[in-house]
């Protein structure tokens, strides 16, 4: 027994003797020591972790070459290799790994909205929440963020000097060809969609993506829920209306429908406004999503509608008398799109959209019909080739037909189709330098004409929570389709410079983003009515952001202004001036306050608008008159009845300010040679908005207050 222990313990020596003592110490590019890093031998189960001092020591049987692997979360994994005898007292340093979710992300000309957004200033509640957003318009809200003109007889976005034209509409990144209510002129118009249908809505007021095209100024890009969380019904009784939403969610399968009926008859009778109305607005919209989850890929299936009617008595300025309108509107439109990850790195995306519109104008008992229809389909694909480059690449057909019908019989029809490919790559030098690099090029084939439009976005940090971004590219856009057969004209195009600093702590937001455009080839139309694409033009200018929910508790507000210095020929312009929907100055205060003890939530918004220039073709000098300053002051009031119950209240121009929006005036002037004028004010002075939400779901905690 003796000689079998002194044997074995003979035999335990030797192997001690056998094994590598593998050690070494572990820091960050500061010095900073890493506790619990991953090390070990490669293909092997020999190894440790390292210690609150950043050391790690073990013993390895391996002989020879050998690789040593040290992994931490966060940060790139280090290998040496080398003859296992040498891998003792290393001195090991590991790199920060960039990634999506540590990365600084450029901001440039960009604001979101989303829970779940890192670049985010709103959050969906502020969407809907804000006074003064004529019940959860989404239009409305993203107006209290600067770069954005109040044009109050418009309601459409007009972006740092552009027209409305210049600003896209996209669902989940799928073009909107009609994304506004049909209205009468001068009447502010809105949103045809659903907030409550989408996660988050990001607007560019410049600097967007080489994956867009045909916008001059803007983009308004909104992406609906991916997948529910629970099955639900929503009930809305409102003082315009009633509105039912069904969500029904299944393991792999979820559909949303909702529907809405909105008659101002009852509100027209109750508070009249300063219009003859033979039928006031009625009309009935549906929404509906369906989505479907693959193992490595989400379809969705997106339909909307609309149906309306109007008729409206009021003195038309060409006639010199009142005259009846009526305008009667139906809209179709749907989009299919799928993504889906092909493996690790590679994904795809694959999109198609349809508009069908029709609206009937009747003025003065004289009809006219548009018929406009609208096709977009879209493949993208994205290689990621490591943690620091992403790549995509993509190909889109977008086309457009109108048909005129005037008195029933067709006058006219335009075609536009355009092909276009673009490409970007996001490369990520480190966690505090960025870059994106995009190039887009489209083929017009009613223009017969290319265009390439190269784009550039970079970002730096300024410590941990600053940071710079700029944005320099090329945008194109077709010109107005009613204007393009037979004329030769040009694609229109401006050059963006946008350099933005942005700081976020602590839930405080702050922005300042300075800019300068330069239009060319616009349209532009003689006296003797030829077209070119001679016209030209600019804006430059500063915005400015605040939004704070620390400072007091239970407070949420922003503010933010804008300045601008737009100028242009363009259109029917005899000279370069300022266009009638930019004001130099816009200002805007939202607040909103959570009252526990009552179960409410107020807000408050301030909307100041400085004087816009309009024509009075009586005078010599062109756009030279100026409107009256604009002011609002709007309220809104969320009580909070049950967990899912919620009354709400809005109230807007609470002051009763008498804002002016300019005069129009007569095609035509009169025997004395005069342009007869009349002044365009709001139908109403004040106005307000009553309605009870109900949701019934699953779980029967979920808070109303989230969706309002």
């Amino acid at each position: 027994m003796k000689n079998l222990i002194i044997v074995i313990l003979i035999a335990l020596g030797f192997n001690s003797i056998a094994q590598n003592s593998i050690s070494g110490k572990v820091v960050d590019k500061k010095g900073q020591v890493i506790i619990g890093a991953s090390v070990y031998i490669e293909n092997t189960y020999e190894g440790g972790f390292t210690d609150e001092k950043g050391v790690f020591s073990f013993n390895s049987d391996e002989k020879g070459i050998q690789t040593l692997v040290v992994s931490f979360i966060s940060y790139k994994t280090f290998k040496e290799k080398k003859d296992i005898t040498k891998l003792k007292n290393l001195q090991i340093t590991l790199e920060e790994l960039v990634n999506e979710l540590n990365a600084i992300t450029i901001t440039a000309g960009t604001f979101e909205t989303g829970d779940n957004s890192k670049t985010a200033v709103l959050n969906p509640i502020d969407v809907v929440t804000t006074a003064g957003a004529q019940a959860g318009d989404i239009n409305s809200a993203i107006k209290t963020l600067p770069g954005i003109q109040t044009v109050g007889e418009d309601g459409r976005l007009f972006v740092r000097g552009g027209d409305a034209r210049e600003t896209k509409v996209y669902i989940d990144g799928m073009h909107v060809f009609k994304p506004y209510l049909t209205n009468e002129s001068n009447f502010p118009t809105r949103s045809r969609f659903s907030s409550f249908l989408f996660k988050g809505v990001a607007f560019s007021s410049g600097g967007y993506s080489s994956e867009y095209g045909d916008a001059l100024s803007g983009v308004l890009s909104m992406n609906t829920t991916d997948f529910p969380t629970q099955s639900k019904t929503d009930i809305s009784i409102m003082s315009l209306g009633l509105g039912l939403g069904k969500t029904k969610a299944w393991k792999k399968d979820a559909i949303s429908i909702s529907a809405n009926y909105i008659n101002l008859k009852p509100y027209q009778k109750l508070f009249p406004d300063k219009y003859d109305w033979k039928k006031p607005y009625s009309g009935i919209s549906g929404e509906g999503v369906y989505r479907h989850k693959f193992n490595s890929g989400l379809l969705k299936f997106y339909i909307a509608g609309t149906k309306s009617n109007a008729i409206l008595k009021r003195y038309d300025i060409d006639f010199d008398k009142n005259v009846e309108s009526q305008i009667k509107n139906d809209n179709l439109y749907l989009n299919y799109t799928f993504k889906g990850s092909i493996n690790s790195k590679n994904a795809v995306f694959i999109g198609a959209s349809y508009l069908f519109d029709k609206t009937k104008y009747a003025l003065d008992g004289s009809p006219k019909n548009i018929y406009q229809y609208g096709h977009h389909t879209k493949l993208k694909y994205t290689h990621i080739f490591n943690d620091l480059l992403k790549v995509n690449l993509g190909s889109e057909i977008i086309s457009q037909k109108i048909n005129f019908d005037y008195n029933y019989l067709v006058e006219g029809s335009t075609k536009s189709k355009q092909y276009a490919i673009f490409s970007e790559a996001k490369y990520l030098f480190s966690k505090n330098f960025v870059t994106k690099i995009g190039l887009r090029s489209e083929y017009s084939k009613l223009l017969d004409k290319w265009n390439i439009a190269p784009r550039i976005s970079l970002a730096y940090r300024l410590g941990e929570n600053g940071q710079l971004s700029l944005a320099i590219g090329k945008y194109f856009q077709m010109p107005n389709m009613s204007y393009i057969a037979n004329n030769g004209l040009e694609y229109e195009n401006a050059n963006q410079y946008i350099l933005n600093y942005s700081y976020k702590n602590n839930n405080r937001i702050l922005r300042f983003e300075g800019y300068y455009k330069k239009y060319n080839d616009l349209l532009l139309i003689s006296k003797n009515n030829t077209h070119s694409s001679l016209g030209y033009g600019f804006a430059r200018g500063l915005d400015v952001f605040w939004k704070d929910k620390k400072t007091f508790r239970f407070l949420e507000y922003w503010l933010s202004y804008s300045y601008l210095d737009a100028k242009k020929q363009y259109d029917y312009y005899p000279e370069e001036a300022t266009p009638p929907t930019a004001s130099k100055h816009n200002f805007s205060v939202v607040a909103k306050y959570w009252i526990g003890a009552i179960k409410s939530y107020p807000g408050i918004t301030f909307t100041y608008s400085s004087p816009r220039p309009y024509n009075n073709p009586n005078k010599g000098n062109f756009m030279s008159e100026k409107t009256k300053s604009y002011f609002d002051l709007s309220l809104t009031w969320s009580y909070l009845i049950s967990q899912q119950k919620i009354l709400f209240f809005s109230f807007s121009n609470v002051l009763g300010f008498k804002n002016e929006y300019g005069y129009q005036y007569s095609r035509t002037p009169d025997s004395n040679g005069k342009y007869r004028s009349q002044l365009i004010t709001p139908a109403k002075t004040r106005s307000f908005f009553i309605g009870f939400f109900w949701t019934i779901s699953d779980d029967s905690k979920a808070n109303q207050l989230n969706r309002l």
